[in-house]
C-alpha cells in the first residue's frame, strides 16, 4: 500500500463521524430512548398514582447507572456526579419500598410514608433524573477527554500556583475552622465548640479549592507517583483531617477526596478497566468512611475516638450477623428521600414557598462576617426553614426544595438546570488547558455533595468556583503576557489560555 493510501486511511480513522452516527455508535441513542421512557413512566405514575413493579423500577435505575458510567468513561465527571446523586436517591427510595421492615423514628416518620406520597415521590425522582440524563446524552461532549502533556508555560505557571495556593489554603482553612474537636464536645454543640476566627462557609470553601489547586498543579508538574506529589497530598490530607474531619465536617473532606480520585482517573496511565476497578474500590472506601464517621462524630465524646470506631464496627457486625439490610441506616440518602416526602406533603397541603426562595438566594450569598458587620440578617436557607415545619436531620435535597417551591414543574426545571450547568461547564473546561482542572475537579466534589444540602449551598459553591475559575484564567493570561515580554515576543503558553 502506498504512502497516499496510508495517509488517507489514517485521516479516515481520525475523522469525527457525524453527530447522529456518533450517538448511534456509542450507544447513547439507546440510552436516550430509555431515559425518555423513564420520563414517560414518571409522568404516568404522577398522573394515575400507580407505581410499576419493582423490577421495572430497578431497570430504570440500572439504565441510569449505565448512563452515568458512560459519561465517566468520556471524562464528563460533572455530568456523572450530578446524575449519580439523583440516581442514588431514586435507588434508596426503591430499597426502602422493598424492605421487609423499617425502623421508623422521629426523623423517618411514618406519617408521610403513605402510598400517595410514596408514588408521587417516585414519580418526581424518576422524571427528574430521566430528563437530566436525557439532556446529558443529547448535549454533553461526545469525545473522550484526554489530558495532554503540560508544556513549559503550563509547568512554570503550575509551580507558581502551587507555591501560592498551598500556604494560603492552609491559613484560610485554619481561620475558618471550629476551635474544639469532636473528642472534647459532642458534634452539633456549635455554641460550645468555639467559633472560628472568621465565620464564613464561603471562605472555607475557597480554602478547600486552594488546597485542590495545590494538588492539581503538583500533579501536572511532577505526576501522581512522584515524591513531590506524595508530600503535597500528605500535607493537604493531614490539614483536612485536623481542621475538618476532627470537627465533624464531611462536605469539605469530600472536595479533596474527590479531587484525588479523579486526578488518578485523568492522569494515570493504567488501562481503563484497571482505573474503573481502582476508582470503584476507592469510592466504596470513601462511602464506608463517611458511614463510619457519621457514627464516630456523635460518639467520640462518650467512647473516645478509638472506642467510637470499635463501637461502630461492633454494631455493624451485629447487624450483618442478623442478615438484615436496613436502608434507613445509610447516611444522607434516606434523609433526602424523606425531605422530598415532607416537601410534597407540605406543598399539597397549601404550604408552598413559590418563587420567593429563588430571590432569597441573592442576599443569602452575602458572606456571614460581612452581614454581621453591618447588622443585616440574611434570609434563612431551605434546610432551616424546613426544620420549622418538620423534624429533619439537616440538609435539604435540591429536588425536594424545588418541589416545595413550585411543585413538580419546579423539580423538573431544577433538574434541567443542573443538566445545563453540568454540560456548559464540561464544554467550557474542555476548551481550556488541563491545568484549569484545578477548579474543575473540586467542583465535582463540592457540587455533588451540595445537591443534598439545598439550593443556597449549591449556588454558593457555583459562585466560588466561577469566581476562582475566571480569576485563575485572568492570572494565567497575565502570566503569559509577562512571559512573552521576557522571552522577546515568543510565547510558550498554549493557545487555549491566551
Amino acid at each position: 500500500m502506498n504512502t497516499h493510501s496510508l495517509a488517507l486511511l489514517q485521516a479516515l480513522k481520525n475523522a469525527e463521524p457525524p453527530r447522529c452516527r456518533r450517538l448511534l455508535w456509542s450507544g447513547e441513542t439507546l440510552l436516550l430512548c430509555f431515559n425518555l421512557g423513564g420520563l414517560l413512566t414518571g409522568g404516568y405514575v404522577y398522573l394515575y398514582d400507580k407505581q410499576p413493579p419493582a423490577a421495572i423500577c430497578a431497570g430504570f435505575c440500572l439504565i441510569q447507572a449505565v448512563t452515568c458510567l458512560l459519561q465517566l468513561l468520556k471524562g464528563n465527571v460533572l455530568c456523572a456526579i450530578f446524575g449519580f446523586a439523583q440516581t442514588a436517591v431514586l435507588g434508596i427510595a426503591l430499597a426502602i419500598q422493598c424492605a421487609e421492615s423499617l425502623n421508623f423514628d422521629a426523623i423517618y416518620t411514618p406519617a408521610v410514608y403513605t402510598p400517595h406520597l410514596v408514588n408521587t415521590a417516585f414519580a418526581v425522582l424518576l422524571s427528574c433524573s430521566s430528563i437530566y440524563y436525557g439532556l446529558v446524552c443529547w448535549l454533553a461532549p461526545k469525545q473522550t477527554w484526554v489530558w495532554r502533556a503540560p508544556d513549559k508555560g503550563e509547568i512554570a505557571f503550575a509551580k507558581l500556583v502551587r507555591n501560592l495556593s498551598l500556604p494560603a489554603g492552609i491559613l484560610l482553612l485554619a481561620l475558618t475552622s471550629l476551635g474544639i474537636d469532636i473528642r472534647q464536645v459532642a458534634y452539633g454543640a456549635q455554641d460550645s465548640q468555639g467559633n472560628p476566627i472568621v465565620q464564613s462557609s464561603g471562605l472555607q470553601l475557597i480554602a478547600l479549592f486552594l488546597l485542590a489547586f495545590a494538588l492539581v498543579s503538583t500533579a501536572r508538574v511532577f505526576r501522581l507517583r512522584s515524591f513531590q506529589f506524595i508530600i503535597v497530598a500528605t500535607i493537604v490530607v493531614s490539614c483536612i483531617a485536623y481542621f475538618l474531619t476532627m470537627h465533624g465536617d464531611r462536605s469539605g473532606t469530600l472536595v479533596i477526596l474527590t479531587t484525588l480520585g479523579f486526578l488518578f482517573w485523568f492522569d494515570a496511565k493504567n488501562k481503563t478497566a484497571t482505573k474503573c476497578l481502582v476508582l470503584l474500590i476507592y469510592c466504596a472506601a470513601v462511602f464506608e468512611f463517611y458511614q463510619l464517621w457519621a457514627f464516630v462524630r456523635w460518639n467520640a465524646v462518650f467512647y473516645g475516638l478509638v472506642g467510637a470506631i470499635q463501637e461502630y464496627f461492633n454494631t455493624s457486625s451485629n447487624s450483618a450477623s442478623r442478615g438484615a439490610f436496613d436502608p434507613l441506616a445509610v447516611q444522607l440518602l434516606p434523609q433526602s428521600y424523606w425531605q422530598l416526602l415532607h416537601s410534597i406533603d407540605l406543598y399539597q397541603n397549601g404550604v408552598a414557598l413559590g418563587l420567593r426562595r429563588f430571590f432569597d438566594l441573592i442576599p443569602q450569598s452575602i458572606p456571614q462576617f460581612i452581614s454581621d458587620y453591618f447588622g443585616y440578617e440574611r434570609p434563612i436557607n431551605g434546610a432551616w426553614l424546613l426544620s420549622q415545619y418538620r423534624i429533619t436531620s439537616g440538609g435539604f435535597f435540591v429536588i425536594a426544595e424545588a418541589y416545595w417551591n413550585s411543585g413538580v414543574w419546579g423539580s423538573l426545571a431544577t433538574s434541567a438546570a443542573l443538566a445545563g450547568i453540568a454540560i456548559g461547564l464540561e464544554r467550557w473546561y474542555r476548551r481550556q488547558s488541563p491545568l484549569f482542572s484545578m477548579t474543575y475537579l473540586p467542583i465535582a466534589g463540592s457540587f455533588g455533595f451540595m445537591l443534598f444540602y439545598g439550593m443556597q449551598p449549591l449556588v454558593k459553591a457555583l459562585e466560588v468556583s466561577l469566581c476562582l475559575g475566571m480569576g485563575l484564567k485572568w492570572l494565567r493570561r497575565q502570566y503569559s503576557l509577562r512571559a512573552t515580554a521576557n522571552f522577546g515576543g515568543r510565547s510558550y503558553a498554549p493557545a487555549s489560555s491566551r
